[in-house]
């Protein structure tokens, strides 16, 4: 595999003739350099080059119209550059917007700029982090005496403007973004605690068959007992989403963080039993038949949906009511149930199954540790342990 700084042919930038894009970032380095601006400044500029030119050559391959040099970038490509990090309601068949989020980056795309440590992590950028690459990507045309006409357009920036009004507007990216902020606290050791068994017990012991308890009751075993969900995957979870099985329900998740475009389902999450028998009283409590299964309660009136704050609220009071102590949030059921799946010796694979974890070291990373004292490799010298 090439470097990404070695892909682009290009034949005259600022008028003197280069072999090579790596010729043109060395150039660009050197200009920047002798600006005298900012170190961290000149970092994120030539990081923003380097990733537009990785960006521009891996999408060339799939679209033909792409066959320039990457530099100076045309408006076609800007725009192509913002509709593939920038998430956007997908059309309905009646020609109406959808509430289905996606971003255009092809996957195998996507994947390849994180393992060439030019994106951190897989999925749409926001709107800030794009704005800020395409500022660099101008001074850098500037500096290198580039037409930056396209990039200065008034398409570009109706464009930019119509990212933002989706960000500033959308419930769904602030709950994902929500979930960032709560896995912050995961990566802080012990701030966080989690929703095990003996607490979720407790927890659903405060629920009573009030359309609150009833609702309340089955977010809690619906969102724990199926792997731990996301509170944006309990939000968007919707009636449709439902498959019959002799044990209760399944669903697959067409909506969550890692799949922002329904283009990876997994496995089944199951809805077995007791979890099944709450979640019917409750939707036949508030007469749900369609659309959002979990939804907002404001004076007995039930809402369309429920937010993630919503959810953040309902966790929070019912940890008040319970007794317990210490630290909780939505992301508390996720790692209470993974770290459960780990006392009862849950297969890994099984796991990430439920979870929807693609990685095993962020799988366990979930994992709290286990009490010593149930720990069955505090007994593997027992008698009844020994042949």
């Amino acid at each position: 595999m090439q470097n990404s700084q070695t892909l682009l042919s290009v034949t005259n930038v600022a008028g003197v003739p280069l072999a090579s894009v790596n010729e043109v970032l060395d150039r660009a380095v050197l200009e920047l350099m002798a600006s005298g601006i900012a170190a961290t400044t000149r970092r994120t500029y030539m990081a923003g080059l380097r990733y537009w030119v990785a960006w521009y050559r891996l999408r060339s391959a799939s679209l033909p119209w792409m066959d320039g040099p990457g530099l100076p970038a045309t408006l076609r490509a800007i725009q192509q550059f913002i509709i593939d990090h920038c998430l956007r309601y997908l059309a309905d068949e009646n020609g109406g917007l959808s509430e289905q989020l996606a971003y255009a980056l092809p996957e195998d795309v996507d994947r390849e700029l994180v393992d060439r440590g030019l994106k951190q992590n897989l999925g749409y950028l926001s709107y800030a982090n794009v704005r800020q690459r395409l500022i660099g990507l101008q001074y850098v045309h500037r500096l290198m005496g580039l037409d930056d006409s396209d990039l200065r357009s008034h398409e570009v920036r109706a464009l930019l403007r119509a990212v933002l009004r989706i960000e500033n507007e959308s419930d769904a990216i602030r709950q994902m973004r929500a979930e960032e902020d709560d896995k912050k606290d995961v990566n802080q050791r012990g701030r966080l605690r989690p929703l095990c068994y003996s607490e979720m017990k407790a927890m659903l012991a405060t629920c009573d068959d009030s359309l609150v308890g009833l609702r309340d009751r089955a977010l809690l075993m619906v969102g724990w007992a199926s792997g731990g969900r996301r509170r944006s995957e309990i939000c968007w979870l919707s009636v449709e989403d439902l498959r019959p099985h002799p044990r209760g329900y399944e669903f697959l998740l067409t909506h969550s963080k890692t799949n922002q475009d329904g283009r990876h389902t997994g496995a089944p999450k199951p809805i077995y039993d007791e979890n099944a028998k709450a979640l019917d009283r409750w939707l036949k409590a508030a007469n749900i038949t369609s659309g959002r299964i979990f939804r907002s309660l404001h004076q007995g009136r039930i809402g369309s949906s429920i937010s993630g704050d919503g959810i953040r609220r309902i966790i929070r009071r019912r940890v008040e009511l319970a007794g317990l102590e210490g630290r909780f949030s939505t992301h508390s059921l996720r790692i209470g149930w993974v770290t459960e799946a780990g006392r009862r010796s849950l297969p890994i694979d099984q796991g990430m199954d439920l979870t929807g974890h693609r990685s095993v070291q962020t799988y366990l990373h979930y994992k709290r540790a286990t009490d010593t004292a149930r720990n069955p490799g505090a007994n593997l010298l027992d008698d009844d342990g020994m042949e």
